[in-house]
Parts: C-alpha cells; sequence; structure tokens
C-alpha cells in the first residue's frame, strides 16, 4: 500500500544516513589517529669501542737520487748518482730498502722507533754532481700511504723526471697510477698493476707514460700494502746542466693549502723568454673532479709584499700560474678554491757556479712544539707561516723568540742539527737550504696520529 512503500523508503533512507554517518565517523578517527604519532621503534646494534694498540712509528728515506741517461751502455737506464745523507731524531732503528731485480741499490731506508717515543722526524739531502744532473736534492722522511699526490716536474726535451716507488711492508703492493697534464687525463698503457715487493723499491720513468709533458701531476693509489711515492727531476739547457729536485707527495685535494718558505730570485723569476723561461716562480694547480676558481695569495715576510691572483681551473688540467714581477725574497702560498685542488710552487736560484731549482709542497700545522732535522747542504732557513688573525711568538732551540705576523711569515737562519721549536701551534713550516750552485726544499710535517679509537658493531 502506499503508507507500507513510504515506511520503506524512510527505512532505507534511515539505513542510508546511518552508514554515511558511519564512514564520515571512521573517516574522522582515521584523520585522528594519522594526526597521532605512532610511537617511534628502532634498534641500536650493540657496539664496543676499541683502542687499538699503536703500531711502530715508521718513515721511509727513499735514498740516492734517481735518474736516466747516467750509463752510457744504456741510455734509457734509471741509475742512482750518488748517496743520500739522512737526518733522523734518536731512538730510531734502520733497515736498508733494496731496490726490485734489476735495479740498483739507491741505498734508501726504513725507519722506526716504538709507538711511545718522541715523534719521529728525519729528512735526507743530498748534492748532486754527475754528467747527467746537478745540484742539491732535500726531502722529508715520510710515512707509507694508500695514496698520494706528487705535483711537479716535467717530461719536456731535457727533463727527466723519474717515479720511485718504496713498499716498507711484509706484503706485495699494486700500484695504479692516475696521469694528468695540461690537457687533461693521460691514458697510457701500464699505467695499472705495478707491483712493488714487500720491503723494497720500483723507479719508472714518467716519459714512458707521459712524453712531451709540462706539467705533469700523478696520483698514486696503492692496494695490499702502503708505498712511499715520490719523482726526482732534473733538467738540462742544451749541455748545461740546470739544476735537479725531489718531489715528495703533496696534500690529497683540499680547498685551504698553505705552501710555506717558496724563495724567489727576481733575476730568473722575471724572465719571460730564454734560459731561465721554465724555471720562473709559478704554482701549479690541478682540480682533479671539477671546475674550480682559485685564489692565490702570495705574501712576503713581515707582509713586506703581497700579490693576489685567481685563475679558473677546469677539471682535470693542470695549470701553472706564473708568479711575476715578485722581488727576490722568501714568501708564503695561500690557496683557497670553489673545489678541492692539488698544488706546489717551484722557483729557481741562480748563482756563478749555476743554477738550481726546487719543488715546495703544502704543509699540514705543527703542535705545540716541533722538532727540525736541519742537514748540512747551504745556508739553512726555517720559514714559518701563520693564516692566522693573531701574531705568534716562536722560540727556536734557546735563542730569542721571533715573531710571525698575522695573516704573514717569517724565516730564520737555523743551524745544523735537531733543531727544536716552541709556541708553534697553527703555524706552518719548511726548509731552505741554499749556496753555490745549490738550492732545495724541504717541507714540515705537523704531528701525526698513530691510531684512534674503532667502534665495533656485532651482528
Amino acid at each position: 500500500t502506499r503508507g507500507e512503500t513510504i515506511r520503506g523508503i524512510a527505512l532505507t533512507g534511515g539505513r542510508i544516513a546511518t552508514g554515511v554517518a558511519g564512514i564520515a565517523g571512521a573517516a574522522i578517527v582515521a584523520a585522528g589517529i594519522g594526526l597521532v604519532p605512532w610511537p617511534a621503534f628502532s634498534v641500536v646494534p650493540p657496539a664496543v669501542t676499541v683502542a687499538p694498540s699503536a703500531a711502530r712509528q715508521q718513515l721511509v728515506c727513499s735514498g740516492g737520487f734517481q735518474t736516466v741517461g747516467a750509463d752510457s751502455a744504456d741510455v734509457n737506464a734509471i741509475s742512482v748518482v750518488g748517496d743520500a745523507r739522512v737526518l733522523r731524531s734518536e731512538g730510531t732503528e734502520t733497515e736498508l730498502l733494496p731496490e726490485s731485480s734489476g735495479q740498483q741499490n739507491s741505498g734508501g731506508v726504513v725507519l722506526t722507533a716504538p709507538a711511545e717515543a718522541a715523534p719521529l722526524v728525519a729528512t735526507q739531502v743530498q748534492k748532486i754532481a754527475s754528467e747527467t744532473a746537478a745540484g742539491v736534492v732535500s726531502s722529508p722522511c715520510v710515512p707509507a700511504t694508500a695514496e698520494s699526490w706528487l705535483v711537479g716536474g716535467s717530461t719536456a726535451l731535457g727533463n727527466t723526471s723519474v717515479l720511485v716507488l718504496s713498499n716498507p711492508s711484509e706484503v706485495d703492493a699494486t700500484v695504479r697510477l692516475e696521469l694528468f697534464g695540461a690537457d687533461g687525463p693521460i691514458q697510457a698503457q701500464g699505467l695499472g698493476g705495478i707491483r712493488v715487493e714487500p720491503g723494497r723499491q720500483v723507479s719508472v720513468p714518467l716519459a714512458g707514460f707521459a712524453p712531451n709533458e709540462t706539467r705533469p701531476v700523478v696520483h698514486v693509489v696503492s692496494v695490499g700494502a702502503r708505498v712511499v711515492a715520490q719523482i726526482d727531476t732534473a733538467m738540462v739547457n742544451g749541455i748545461t746542466l740546470a739544476g735537479a729536485d725531489t718531489i715528495a707527495p703533496s696534500l690529497p685535494p683540499a680547498t685551504e693549502l698553505v705552501i710555506p718558505g717558496l724563495v724567489v730570485d727576481a733575476s730568473i723569476s722575471a724572465a719571460e723568454s730564454g734560459e731561465g723561461a721554465d724555471r720562473a716562480a709559478t704554482v701549479r694547480l690541478l682540480a682533479p673532479s671539477q671546475d674550480a676558481t682559485v685564489s692565490v695569495r702570495v705574501v712576503g715576510d713581515v707582509r713586506s709584499v703581497e700579490k693576489d691572483l685567481s685563475v679558473d681551473v677546469s677539471a682535470g688540467e693542470v695549470v701553472d700560474v706564473a708568479l711575476t714581477d715578485l722581488p727576490s725574497g722568501n714568501y708564503s702560498v695561500f690557496v683557497s678554491s670553489t673545489a678541492p685542488v692539488v698544488a706546489a710552487a717551484q722557483s729557481a736560484l741562480a748563482t756563478p757556479e749555476g743554477i738550481d731549482f726546487a719543488w715546495f709542497a703544502p704543509t699540514t700545522p705543527l703542535g705545540d712544539t716541533a722538532v727540525i732535522p736541519v742537514v748540512d747542504g747551504g745556508t739553512a732557513l726555517i720559514h714559518l707561516s701563520n693564516p692566522t688573525a693573531d701574531e705568534v711568538r716562536v722560540r727556536i732551540a734557546d735563542g730569542p723568540a721571533v715573531t710571525v705576523p698575522a695573516g704573514g711569515s717569517t724565516s730564520v737562519g737555523l743551524a745544523v742539527g735537531l733543531q727544536r721549536l716552541s709556541n708553534t701551534a697553527g703555524l706552518y713550516a719548511s726548509v731552505s737550504l741554499t749556496g753555490p750552485g745549490a738550492f732545495a726544499s724541504s717541507a714540515v710535517l705537523g704531528p701525526q696520529p698513530l691510531v684512534g679509537s674503532l667502534a665495533v658493531y656485532t651482528r
């Protein structure tokens, strides 16, 4: 009937309204649940902090200078020219580092000292006087590392550059090289799989990988064991010997670098052509992975001279920045970059006895005190750079204190032997040697931790 129909419609409508209300209520509850944060649940894996026993201190001195062309029977053979003199801290043990089969013995040594002993320091110096190379070379003895950057040298006509790899460990090292030049990364056969036997040394001419390269930079990567890498480089101008140097490892790529103790001879730095052109004061830069804008600030001792340069560096391409119009003197080089770079500086010194050149590497900051080994090889100066905003008063041995100005540098003469400096925290240092036909520089590295704590997570 009509009444029953109306009642059915009303019942159906009521059920629909009830369902809609229920859905709405459920939505409100769901929304409310969404607004209430769920309780956090996480499991922190159990961890134990372990302090490993500190290993013995170890440094490698690579030995006598190595060059190509000294053997008249085989002009392509690598020869060791003379012996290096090593000055090291007391209480060290010495082990000879022989060459690999078929190569000459360089007289390289491995120095060790107990972990709890005073920091181990050592420097080697050699005066070279042969038919193929002449000059004085100096380099710090350094610990082996898994990778290193070598900034400097040349394989252009008249130049030789020999890469020396030393393995002080008891296991094989397999070395891979990455080479960069003026036109970018260098591809060559034989850059990987270089085997350095335990406790031995391998030497490789860079010209075999990158002939006629004026701006080489070498990245050395080792697996299996850590190695020490360096480049022995020499120059001949026509028939005139024009200097030699040992290029020690530079610092890894960074956006801020300090190169203390760049010694400039204006008679060579001002040269635009001819004999001194390729030895004028320069800073070599490489941005390995990305383009960079690099600021190079050169400051003379006591801030007597300042020079600011800006250069754009394309990724993978090596750039030499000329430091022109600098008076003769001692300088610090402060490098600041928008992307990580490696760097080193070069200059030369002319004397009546001949020309010699040197490469200057960035260093790490010193600790509160420092012991500097000074080997007899010429007049020695220690160069102190201060990138901080406050001047620093440094005491050298038992002498009077010297002031290193804020943002500047100071150079002071040093006697031969182990010289102790105090109040040196935050400063950067290098030692230069000059004399008749002699010019060399050796970076002074800050303290390196032997061991740190490790967090071991169990499963």
